[in-house]
């Protein structure tokens, strides 16, 4: 091997390698035959892989005794056999678990019908509403308001600025004259 490396190659190491018939089936598309010529702990490693996303932790709930699990776990997801069985397990996963949002609504559809024939008025109502805010039926608006839950006038806060700057320079004039206090600004 280290002559290997001196001449520019790379040495790998048998575990490193893809068995001929995985390779035949990943270059033909079949995940399930790559799947099939995973030794047993390759696929337990996938298993233990998809539950928590952890390789380290997989390789050695996989059985491997080694004593650098993180190295190994790196090895494995880039052996290109396993990395197509993990993809393909997390689709299939993910298409089992997920619900859908036609569910949701044919769901809601069959609970209002029921409340409404056992005469729940109050349930129909709830019901229809989820079902409206689901299909995007409702807009949700925020409104600002002023003192007491009222409506924010323009004129209301345009005469408080005018107020408040008129007092200001009610304070600077007084200021000028009295010859107290120094004013900092544009007009001293």
């Amino acid at each position: 091997m280290a002559r290997l490396r001196a001449l520019g190659g790379t040495a790998t190491k048998s575990r490193d390698a893809i068995k001929p018939r995985t390779q035949a089936a990943l270059d033909a598309g079949n995940v399930q035959e790559v799947i099939d010529n995973l030794t047993f702990r390759q696929r337990r490693f996938v298993e233990e892989y998809l539950v928590d996303f952890n390789g380290q932790a997989a390789v050695v709930r996989a059985g491997y005794g080694t004593k650098y699990p993180g190295r190994l776990a790196a090895e494995m997801l880039h052996h290109p056999g396993i990395r197509a069985a993990i993809d393909q397990m997390t689709l299939q996963n993910a298409s089992e678990s997920t619900i859908k949002p036609e569910y949701v609504i044919k769901k809601l559809h069959k609970t209002i019908e029921a409340a409404e024939s056992d005469g729940n008025h109050s349930a129909v109502f709830r019901g229809c509403e989820i079902l409206a805010r689901a299909l995007g039926m409702f807009i949700e608006r925020k409104e600002i308001s002023g003192p007491n839950g009222e409506a924010i006038k323009y004129q209301q806060v345009q005469e408080a600025a005018d107020a408040f700057t008129s007092a200001i320079a009610g304070l600077i004039e007084r200021g000028r004259e009295d010859e107290s206090f120094i004013i900092v600004g544009p007009e001293c």
